[in-house]
């Protein structure tokens, strides 16, 4: 399963339909005060995190999105 970040949606589709693998609707929701959650489908096994970290803020997306992945149950994630 691709993860995508919200900088990098077409990237992930397009690396998704290359390899074959699915990609997982992720949601990203922010409040007024600046901070994001970010929310994933259950994730069976392996999930492939593609995500920018051209800025602190898309670092810590990232970030939040590695953690989401493993919540959702992957076993083994890649940046």
């Amino acid at each position: 399963m691709i993860l995508s970040g919200s900088a990098t949606q077409q990237l992930a589709a397009a690396l998704a339909a290359e390899v074959g693998d699915d990609l997982a609707r992720v949601e990203y929701e922010s409040f007024p005060d600046g901070e994001r959650i970010v929310r994933v489908p259950p994730v069976d096994g392996r999930a492939v995190v593609v995500a920018s970290t051209v800025s602190s803020d898309a670092h810590v997306e990232l970030l939040q999105l590695q953690d989401a992945a493993r919540e959702a149950g992957a076993t083994t994630s890649s940046p």
